[in-house]
Formats: C-alpha cells, structure tokens, sequence
C-alpha cells in the first residue's frame, strides 16, 4: 500500500463538496488524509462550471447525497466541464450518488452526463412495499420508481484482474446506490455477492436478492483519455480499510497516465501572521454549534430536501469534522496565515451557530423548518469546504 501511495504524491484531488451533497464528502477526506495524503481540494458546483479549474487537479471524486440536486447544480456547464475533464485524462469516481451522475437518462437534469450506458435493476414501475425506512427506501423517477432494496453492509467478490491484487471478496457499506445491470459499455470490477449480520433490508428479503445479488457493484470505463469509475457502495467509508485499499488501487490506476500542471498553492505574504485570538472565535462559534446540535439529536425528527432525507445527526458529522481538526490548524497557525481567511470562516460558523438556534427553538412550534435546515446544511457545507482548504493549504506549505 505504502508503494501505490507514492503514486498519488504530488497528484491533486478534487473533492466535490457542493449542491446536492450529503455529508458523506467528509469521507473521502477522512480516509485520503489517514493515508497520508494532503493534495485535496474541495470543490463547489461554481468550481466544477469553471473548466480551467479542474485542469488543476487529477481525480474528481463525488460521493453521495441528492442525484437530482447535484446535476441541477451543475448544470449543463458543469456536465460539459467534468466530460472535458475526463476526456483529456482525468479520473472521475462516483460513489452512491456519485455513480448515478454519469448513467445515461432521459430525464433532466441527469441527461445532462450521459457517459455509461448501464442500466440499473434497482429501478421499478410499481413501487414496492417497504419493510422499514419508508422515507429513505425509495425515489420518484418519471412514471417509475428507485428503490433501495437494502442498507449498510453487503459482500462484494472481484472479477479475476482485481482479485489477485486484493481479496477475492470484501465487505463495503450500501446507502442507496446503484445496483448496476451487466452492460458491455462498462467494465466490471466487483459483483454485489451477498448479505451479512449488519444487512438492513428494506423490502422483502426475495425482493432484495432479486434486484442486488449478481449485479455490478463497481466498474470502470475509458472515457477519451481518461477513467470513470462508478461504485454502488461507499469504497470511501472510513470504518471499512479493505474497500478503501480498493478505492486507493482505483485512483493509481487510473491516474497512472494523467499529467497535470497543477499549480502550486499561493503563498501567504510573508509576516502575514494570525493571532491565537482570531482562533478563539472560530472556537468559540463552533464550541457553540456543536451544543445546539447535540441538543438537536435528542429531538425525532426528519426533513425531505429534494430527494433526500435529512435527521439532526446530520449537523454534529460536519461539525465534529472541523472540531476534530482544530487544534492542529491552530498549530498550523504559526505559519503565515491570513487573519481575513479566520474571520471569513468566524463569520460562516456564527451564521451557522445563529441558524441552528433558531431552529432549536422553531421546532417546537408548528411551523415548517425544511427551509431554515437547507440553508444549514448549505452553510455547513460552505463552512467544512472553506475550512479544509484551508487546512490542507497548510499542512502542505507545512510539509515543504
């Protein structure tokens, strides 16, 4: 493992983490950073619209979250961009929602990247009986339905060019991806092969064999240039280092003939230093933050943005995410660092601690909350963004 991660040194990623996108970003973060990897870029949808953008990183990699709101943010402008991208060599991973984005559709706005011609057998006319979770199983498409027939974890066995590189079979968590169907425009890497212990199913146990058992789980294809991989489960979920070895093995594959000029970050004027101060006040917003949130978590309660449900656990994963790695930004601090860039995300985490109190209090009254817990989620994930490219600025000016 050590010898392939030497293949990503120097290799920028790009990590979207805008429109439509659940928490599950910060995984990617989590698992690349524990490999020792501090080239990550977080990306917005604005980004992804500016095609000279991507032409500084290697990889994109999109996770899961709202299919729907992710290619309405986009747009056609960032579909064009991320194809061109993918066309002069890059390498494009998809996870969950991530791996739905790129299937051909008919319906806007996914017909927006039509790059893989898989058809998916998670998909049905009539919408099945669900056994539990009824707000999370299943989604609207057209005259159709997509419905998850199971969550959490499931087996994954690899096809012959892989399974003599890793194990033969895995286990990756399942929150509503693709179940793809065999198709020649693809190249399969690993099948769905079974259930274990911590399998949730969500419609009838037959149902769900039916739909998920022998399908695609992951794949590949040349796209000009470059690759698209496609993965139903979350390769990148931190608690699973087997299916991160496989996603790690993905990106050295695919980037092994990708040359990028990426430019290097630009440096902070020298004696240009922050106070411990300003810290405080990021500290203290968050600090905050992560008490009204944990307050949050006590109360039952769902909200339905777009296509996806959201609960309060929600709010602490983004928060924790920043907490967790405070202390060494503000060690970090001692390196040349700009005071505007703290008060920029000092300001964004009272905006974020001032929205969450307002919902604390809302929520026992009668009125709907759905749209003050968007402009939450999109602060957060603001916030998370602009910290980690902060943060990874500084770990690599650091490591210079």
């Amino acid at each position: 493992m050590k010898y392939r991660l030497t293949e990503l040194c120097g290799r920028r990623l790009g990590i979207y983490t805008g429109a439509g996108t659940s928490h599950s970003w910060l995984w990617f973060v989590d698992v690349l950073e524990r490999m020792g990897l501090d080239n990550l870029v977080c990306m917005d949808e604005g980004d992804l619209k500016k095609g000279d953008e991507l032409t500084k990183v290697s990889a994109l990699l999109i996770s899961g979250g709202d299919t729907f709101a992710i290619a309405d943010g986009l747009g056609r402008e960032g579909a064009k961009s991320i194809e061109q991208f993918i066309s002069e060599g890059g390498v494009y991973f998809g996870s969950c929602a991530g791996a739905y984005l790129p299937l051909k559709s008919s319906k806007y706005p996914l017909n927006f990247l039509n790059l893989a011609g898989v058809k998916i057998s998670n998909l049905s006319k009539h919408r099945p009986s669900p056994l539990t979770q009824s707000e999370k199983f299943c989604t609207p498409y057209g005259c159709h339905y997509v419905f998850h027939p199971v969550r959490d974890e499931v087996k994954i066995r690899f096809t012959n060019g892989y399974s003599s590189r890793v194990k033969e079979e895995i286990s990756a968590p399942l929150y509503g991806g693709p179940c793809m169907e065999p198709s020649e425009d693809v190249t399969p890497i690993a099948f769905y092969h079974g259930f274990t212990d911590r399998t949730l199913f969500l419609v009838d146990e037959n149902l769900a064999e039916e739909t998920v058992l022998g399908k695609t789980a992951v794949c590949s294809k040349a796209v000009g240039k470059g690759t698209l991989y496609l993965s139903g489960p979350h390769l990148e979920h931190p608690f699973y280092p087997e299916a991160n070895e496989l996603l790690l093995d993905m990106l050295c594959d695919g980037l092994q003939e990708k040359q990028v000029s990426s430019r290097a970050d630009q440096e902070i004027e020298a004696g240009v230093r922050v106070s411990r101060e300003l810290l405080k006040g990021l500290r203290r917003e968050l600090s905050g933050s992560r008490i009204i949130a944990l307050a949050l978590e006590r109360e039952s309660m769902s909200w339905l943005i777009g296509n996806k449900v959201y609960e309060p656990e929600k709010f602490r994963v983004f928060i924790e995410a920043l907490w967790n790695r405070l202390g060494l930004l503000e060690k970090l601090s001692d390196k040349s660092l700009s005071g505007e860039d703290v008060q920029s995300l000092t300001a964004c985490a009272g905006m974020v601690r001032e929205k969450l109190k307002v919902l604390k209090t809302e929520i026992h009254h009668s009125s709907d909350t759905t749209e003050l817990v968007e402009d939450i989620l999109s602060g957060l994930r603001t916030l998370a963004s602009s910290f980690m490219n902060l943060y990874f600025r500084l770990k690599r000016q650091e490591h210079r």
